[in-house]
This record gives structure tokens, C-alpha cells and sequence, in this order.
């Protein structure tokens, strides 16, 4: 559904978004099928979000393909059924430590989802200018995007720790995505502007109208003042989510069965500690938010 509903919102616009799809979501239904115990359905999820990755999100935006994605996709096509693909992809990922992750006998995992920072809020850009007795006032939206290194984020309980990846990088879509905006958001400017000097225009010949004289100071001071008033009410649209974060990144610890105290570091200072409960083959999640980079 998270396909349709991005194919339905760019068919809605003449040139279509880079941002077709999200790996991330698909790799996070993955989870999710594969905590139910549904497995062939997490490895649909878990190949799409592969393609994603690799389609989009590693040229666009600059994240690159999770490490345990291929060991998920190993562990889950190791089963009767799937030998060809399974060596397709060990073939491809030669290196992948892939055997004792993810839940299996013996042991469960944590899925960690930290989400990190805030995306950051649009402003407005405008240019100004005088011509034909009009004042022009274009004015479009930007974002001014923070360029900080990833975050080392860590998890660790019951004598096992593991490095989290990053999963999604939300500011870098939502600079692309304005991007992809721009020339409508630009178009519909312009469009405005036009829409006021004819105002403006009007305003001029009523003036006339009720005067008897043309082009008089009188009609030319109503027509300048209207585009002074218009080009004062142009703003950019400035609307969008506050509370997003502008990375996402993800943690998986295998762990025995049991209770265990989940220890979350960010570059190494601890930022979290909480007790969880692990199952044999079961996945717990823990998500966890800091929108301050500190």
C-alpha cells in the first residue's frame, strides 16, 4: 500500500517525484511479517526494499544498502523452496555474516528503531523588482539542510552488542522532494504575480473610470499602490510536518530467551537503558527518539 499510495501522488503532478518509494518502510514491514512468523511475505518486503535501495535511495539521496539486509535476505531464502536464489545471493554477498543472525532456535532478537534529529523547517526565498510602474515579489520555499556525519549508534545486553546502520535519511528526501517542487511551486508564483498586476491593472482603469482622466497620478498611484499591496501578501507555502526526523537508523541484536536490560549508546555516550523480554524466534522492537543531536 505504501507503493500506491506514492504512485497515486505523482500521478497527480505532470513531472513525477524521486521519491517513488521508501526502502525503509518496506524494510520495516519486513520486520514486522517476519515477527508474525509470516516469512515468505518479510522476504517480498525485504527484496523490495533492496530494490529501493538500490534504485533510489543509494544515488539519491546517499544511503547506501544496509549490511544485515543481505543477511536477512540469506537467512530467509535458506529453506527449501529457494536454494536458487539463495545462492544468487551468496554469489553477490560472499562476505555476509549472515548464519546465528536474526531470531532462530535458541535465540530471539531486538530490533532497535532510532529515530534521530528533526527535519529542518522550510523558509522562504524571495526576489524583488521594479518594472512598468509594478512592483514584482516572487517568493518559493527552501530548506536549509544541516550536512552532519552519520551517528554511531550502538546496542548492547546480555554480553552481546551490535552497530546500528542507517536506514533512512529524511532530510535528504525532503531536500530532493522541494526540489521536485520547484518548478510548480515557481509556476504558481509567477502565475500570482501575473494575477496581480492585472489587478492592478483594473484597479487603474476604475480610477479612470471614475475620474474622467487618463493615465492621471491618480490612476497610476491606485494601480502602484495595489501592486505594492500585492507583491506584500506574496509568501511562499512554508507548510509541512514539524515532527519528523531527518534520520532513522536500526539496530538488530540477537539475544537469548529471556529478560535483558538493553543498553543504547550514540557515539559512545550512552543515551538509553531499558529491560525488554526476548522469545525464541520472536523479534521485540524497541523504538526510541531524540530530536536533539546531542
Amino acid at each position: 500500500r505504501v507503493g500506491e499510495k506514492l504512485e497515486a501522488f505523482n500521478t497527480r503532478y505532470e513531472h513525477a517525484n524521486r521519491y517513488r518509494d521508501d526502502a525503509f518502510v518496506r524494510y520495516l514491514m519486513g520486520v514486522l511479517f517476519e515477527a508474525s512468523g509470516d516469512l515468505d511475505n518479510a522476504l517480498v518486503a525485504y527484496r523490495n526494499s533492496l530494490r529501493v535501495y538500490e534504485e533510489d535511495y543509494a544515488g539519491l539521496y546517499g544511503t547506501g544498502l544496509p549490511a544485515s539486509l543481505a543477511e536477512d535476505l540469506l537467512r530467509l531464502t535458506d529453506r527449501p523452496g529457494f536454494e536458487a536464489l539463495h545462492e544468487e545471493f551468496e554469489a553477490r554477498w560472499p562476505d555476509a555474516d549472515w548464519r546465528g543472525s536474526g531470531p532462530g532456535p535458541g535465540r530471539g532478537e531486538a530490533v532497535l528503531v532510532f529515530e534521530e534529529g528533526l527535519i529542518p523547517l522550510r523558509h522562504e526565498e524571495t526576489v524583488e523588482t521594479w518594472s512598468e510602474d509594478r512592483v514584482w515579489r516572487l517568493a518559493v520555499p527552501a530548506i536549509r539542510l544541516a550536512r552532519r556525519p552519520p551517528s554511531s549508534i550502538s546496542a548492547s545486553a546480555g554480553g552481546s552488542s551490535a552497530r546500528g546502520f542507517l536506514v533512512q535519511d529524511l532530510g535528504a528526501i525532503a531536500e530532493r522532494n522541494l526540489e521536485d517542487h520547484a518548478a510548480r511551486d515557481l509556476a504558481r508564483t509567477i502565475a500570482r504575480a501575473v494575477i496581480k498586476s492585472g489587478a492592478a491593472d483594473l484597479t487603474e482603469q476604475a480610477v479612470e473610470e471614475l475620474t474622467g482622466e487618463e493615465d492621471s497620478i491618480w490612476s497610476e498611484g491606485a494601480g502602484i499602490l495595489v501592486s505594492i499591496l500585492g507583491a506584500a501578501t506574496e509568501h511562499a507555502d512554508l507548510r509541512a510536518w514539524l515532527t519528523i526526523p531527518q534520520r532513522i537508523y536500526m539496530v538488530r541484536l540477537p539475544l537469548e530467551p529471556g529478560f535483558h536490560r538493553l543498553e543504547i549508546c550514540r557515539n559512545g555516550q550512552r543515551l538509553d537503558s531499558r529491560d525488554i523480554s526476548i522469545e525464541e524466534y520472536g523479534i521485540t522492537l524497541v523504538f526510541l527518539n531524540r530530536a536533539s543531536w546531542r
